[in-house]
């Protein structure tokens, strides 16, 4: 997935279309493998439609930090503070929500060197009980590379982009790092009989 987008009328940028997130359940992920191949100041790294339901900003302007999470408009988070993306260095990055038992939700941004794994930085933010994923399809879905608002389109590689229907753990985000972007994850079986999980299973993965 490649991004070359120099403005927001640019078709290079990648709409991921509605109904990608799960509009039930309590939780869902999207990680993706990026690399930047030039600084821009508000480049939208992830947005959810014109109606801006949350986005991930890189190379904000003035107070130069990166990673900024916004959901409905309203800032939520600030990773990253004063840390500039470098160009040609490959990140793991990743949004992972999750809801509470009061319906809030709870929301984290999280950025890897996906060379080493180690963690650069991350943030949390909370929505209210009315924000949901219903909201992003009715703002017309998710799209990489892009914005509704006047700001320079970001120019970066994605190499790979995952949504799961699950809140992943730091653990499991961080395993995901390390396996890198080519790798799959899911269970298969082969041959007759049955194949049983049982104890304290914590997978969550696809199933072939």
């Amino acid at each position: 997935l490649h991004s070359q987008a120099t403005d927001k009328t640019a078709t290079s940028c990648i709409n991921l279309g509605a109904g990608v997130l799960p509009t039930s359940g309590r939780g869902a992920t999207i990680e993706m493998w990026v690399t930047q191949l030039e600084r821009r100041q508000w480049a939208r790294l992830i947005c959810a439609g014109p109606s801006k339901t949350f986005w991930l900003a890189s190379n904000r302007g003035g107070s130069n930090k990166e990673g900024w999470l916004s959901i409905n408009g309203t800032s939520g988070a600030a990773s990253h503070d004063g840390y500039e993306l470098e160009n040609g260095k490959r990140y793991h990055m990743a949004l992972v929500f999750e809801k509470q038992l009061d319906d809030t939700w709870l929301i984290t941004v999280s950025m890897r060197d996906a060379a080493t794994g180690e963690l650069i930085d991350s943030a949390v933010a909370t929505a209210n009980a009315s924000w949901s994923f219903d909201k992003i399809d009715q703002a017309g879905g998710i799209w990489l590379g892009h914005s509704a608002d006047p700001d320079p389109d970001p120019y970066m590689d994605y190499h790979d982009v995952r949504i799961y229907n699950c809140a992943m753990t730091a653990d499991q985000l961080a395993a995901s790092c390390a396996a890198g972007p080519d790798a799959h994850f899911y269970l298969k079986k082969t041959g007759a009989g049955m194949l049983t999980l049982s104890g304290a299973n914590t997978y969550k993965a696809g199933t072939a």
